[in-house]
């Protein structure tokens, strides 16, 4: 969910971009964190398995990237074994005939026997040695990095179970790859349960877990009025309260927000906010592009 119609009081006065404190648990009621896990669940080993799932579904949502001329992404790029080749260069070291010629003169210097020609003819070689080496240095080819090529799609879709969307593979197609790769290993997914807190990510006495449970949602107040709400978060209130949906529609047109679904037409926006809707995320991807879930709900776009 993203957006919703609330009925609220005309005198409801809740700070608009804040998440509705009734649903939020004190502070006091939280459980604590597992100290080894840090709260995840997940033992050490476990996460490093997770982010090498993630990024082996990278390596499948960087052909979409190639598509739109970006750059490899960072956590790729800087692998230190990641895949890479040398720019061609005809650059050629200047002093190769230089060193070639002390290799002969060190040859003669050693069949000759003189010690004192050997000893000049030995510095004379490390010096030449020293300068192509330096050449070398800096004629030293260029690697590029080698960007996957359109089978990795193939390879990302296996591991997820799913093609990646237009934002690529998401924290659901992480969880899916990590699952794969521990039945590859012929381990079962809770194996990667931290030891401690048995994967529950928390160090909470009986007490503190009842005292957790017990708690429960308090909702806004219900009166007349017509509010936006977002539900991205635990839920809080978007817009003004206004007395007629027309009048919020017309704040919603108003305010430039796709998300808040001001690309969708005034009178499907107005029966929208009539039956008190619900939209179908912040956006959606439709047969046109991404267009916000608000003008998918109100029908203002073709899913």
């Amino acid at each position: 969910m993203s957006r919703e119609i609330r009925r609220v009081p005309m005198d409801f006065n809740f700070p608009p971009g804040e998440t509705w404190t009734g649903y939020l648990r004190p502070d006091h009621l939280r459980l604590p964190d597992c100290v080894v896990c840090d709260g995840t669940g997940t033992s050490p080993t476990g996460r490093w398995i997770e982010t090498i799932a993630r990024l082996l579904l990278m390596v499948g949502d960087d052909v979409r990237s190639q598509s739109m001329g970006r750059e490899l992404h960072p956590y790729l790029a800087t692998l230190g074994s990641a895949p890479s080749r040398p720019l061609p260069t005809t650059v050629e070291n200047p002093h190769d005939a230089e060193l070639l010629a002390s290799f002969d003169e060190m040859a003669d210097a050693e069949a000759s026997g003189d010690q004192a020609r050997i000893v000049a003819a030995a510095s004379r070689c490390a010096n030449v040695r020293r300068l192509h080496r330096e050449a070398a240095m800096a004629t030293w080819p260029t690697y590029v990095q080698v960007r996957p090529g359109a089978d990795a799609v193939e390879f990302s879709t296996g591991l997820a179970g799913r093609e990646p969307g237009s934002l690529g593979h998401d924290s659901s197609d992480g969880w899916r790859a990590t699952a794969k790769l521990l039945e590859a290993a012929g381990l079962p997914e809770d194996w990667t349960n931290c030891a401690t807190c048995d994967g529950e990510g928390s160090a909470a006495t009986a007490e503190q877990q009842a005292a957790h449970e017990a708690w429960t949602e308090t909702p806004p107040p219900v009166g007349e009025g017509y509010q936006l709400w977002q539900t991205v978060t635990e839920g809080g209130p978007v817009s003004p309260v206004f007395t007629t949906p027309a009048k919020l529609a017309d704040w919603i047109k108003t305010s430039g927000r796709e998300f808040d679904g001001s690309d969708t037409p005034r009178d499907q926006l107005i029966a929208w906010i009539s039956r008190e809707g619900l939209s179908f995320g912040t956006f959606v991807e439709t047969s046109t592009g991404l267009v916000s879930g608000v003008a998918v709900a109100a029908g203002g776009s073709d899913g």
